[in-house]
């Protein structure tokens, strides 16, 4: 059974990938939704831009789209036939044949619908498969019914057939001006390669269908390839399974070479590294500037740490990296530092904590245990913080309010004090200079008691919101 299985999917791979490389790569183009005057003329126009001899480098996800497209039409055309042997077998129950020949016709019908049954749960093993990740592959651009007149019509059902890339659009008339909107999709999978949009006059049609499939031409041709390979350093003489997943994808195998190098678009890919006894490593990398990667992923091993967190002068809950520890004493296990946690007492204090890597070699703290003791304040420092932003805004309004004063009894001074240098030493005068000079000095002796008053504000707040910095523990044994 395995055999056969085995033979099986190898023979489907087999015809997919060789399928691909030399079917070709249909481009289908239909008439446009809006202005009934221009719905066939601008896609005619866009077909029209689009040279021949086009070369379509098909990325891995349509080869596995086709694929799994293949292996459901064979599973429906099994189920089918699987009906076809169960409505016959029934039949014969309730004929009226001799019994010896209608147990015969039964056997016969049941073996058939097992091996039926059989091939189906082939079939969807074969579906199921998701280590396949097969190479993009080069296929010929060829219009639609091989001419660049035809019109692909939507079929009644919706389900497009017969096309690898359909383009549909939209047209919006202003007057004299056209706006057009054109998607390309790609199929079977119905995923939206690109989307492209232009505007001109009536006149300057051929100008507006030739910028749209300048765009549409880069998106056909997709882009260049590029190779990556990654490879994985372990400690010296470790030999443990890696696995190595780009894109989500695993790949086939892996034996510490360049044996796992695989061809992908350019862009921005993600990569995920892990082997048992080791720290999972998981980063994104833009694969655009070069045609050729080899990415060196050095995992570090796992630590298992056991972290004893207590808090002795209250109890509490205690969580950690958004899990929750449980009530204090709370026994954490975990794989590595650093670790960063909260603190809630059953007095409502609040606090944080950030347990630091001692400035040790890697790996070396694997199995060791620590108690760590936990300091929790009184409260909530987000009630402490936002009392301490209303005092210091307070403070500051009322700073800003004394200093129209302070600057009108200067003022007033000022002027008194340029009048008597005048030389009006009128007994008026005096008098005016020295009450002025004393409201000065009160106004001037308010504003600077309020700008100290809004300084110990201002430093109460920033004090406040400083208290929610975790507290920094560096554990010892």
């Amino acid at each position: 059974m395995r055999l056969r299985r085995a033979i099986c999917l190898f023979l489907t791979v087999f015809s997919v990938i060789f399928q691909a490389n030399c079917a070709d790569w249909v481009l289908a183009i239909s008439a446009f939704d809006g202005d009934e005057a221009f719905s066939t003329v601008i896609p005619n126009l866009i077909l029209a831009e689009i040279p021949d001899g086009l070369v379509r480098l098909t990325t891995s996800t349509e080869v596995i789209e086709k694929k799994r497209k293949s292996i459901l039409e064979a599973r429906r055309k099994l189920q089918n036939q699987m009906q076809e042997k169960i409505t016959a077998r029934d039949e014969v129950v309730f004929s009226t044949k001799p019994d010896f020949q209608k147990k015969n016709d039964i056997l016969k019908y049941e073996r058939e619908i097992q091996d039926l049954q059989n091939q189906i749960i082939d079939n969807i093993e074969e579906y199921e498969l998701r280590d396949f990740y097969p190479d993009p592959v080069e296929a010929n651009v060829v219009f639609w019914q091989k001419s660049r007149e035809s019109l692909y019509k939507m079929p009644s059902n919706g389900k497009v057939t017969g096309v690898d890339g359909l383009i549909t659009g939209s047209i919006t008339r202003y007057a004299d001006f056209i706006h057009v909107k054109a998607e390309l999709t790609l199929y079977p999978g119905g995923e939206k390669a690109g989307s492209f949009e232009s505007a001109a006059t009536i006149k300057e049609m051929d100008l507006l269908a030739s910028e749209i499939a300048a765009g549409i031409l880069d998106t056909v041709v997709n882009t260049i390839p590029v190779s990556i390979a990654v490879n994985v350093q372990l400690e010296e003489g470790d030999d443990v399974p890696v696995s190595i997943r780009i894109d989500g994808n695993k790949l086939a195998s892996y034996s510490g070479t360049e044996d796992n190098r695989r061809t992908y678009q350019q862009g921005v890919h993600e990569i995920s590294v892990s082997a048992p006894g080791y720290k999972d490593k998981t980063f994104f990398y833009d694969f655009s500037e070069d045609t050729f990667f080899t990415v060196t992923v050095v995992l570090e091993k796992a630590e298992n740490i056991k972290l004893t967190l207590n808090l002795p002068d209250a109890g509490g809950i205690i969580s950690y990296s958004a899990l929750n520890a449980g009530e204090a004493p709370a026994d954490v296990y975990i794989n590595g530092l650093p670790l960063m946690g909260e603190i809630r007492s059953d007095e409502g204090g609040y606090g944080f904590f950030y347990v630091q890597r001692p400035d040790v070699a890697p790996g070396s703290l694997s199995g060791n245990e620590y108690n760590i003791n936990l300091a929790v304040k009184d409260s909530d420092p987000n009630v402490i913080i936002e009392k301490s932003r209303r005092n210091m805004y307070t403070a500051f309004g009322l700073l800003l309010m004394s200093l129209p004063f302070t600057f009108i009894t200067y003022g007033r001074l000022e002027s008194a004090m340029n009048a008597y240098k005048a030389g009006s030493h009128t007994a008026e005068i005096v008098d005016e200079v020295k009450k002025d000079r004393i409201f000065y000095f009160i106004s001037l002796g308010a504003s600077l008691a309020l700008g100290v008053n809004w300084g110990i504000r201002l430093g109460g707040y920033v004090k406040a919101a400083n208290s929610l910095l975790p507290e920094i523990i560096i554990p010892e044994e």
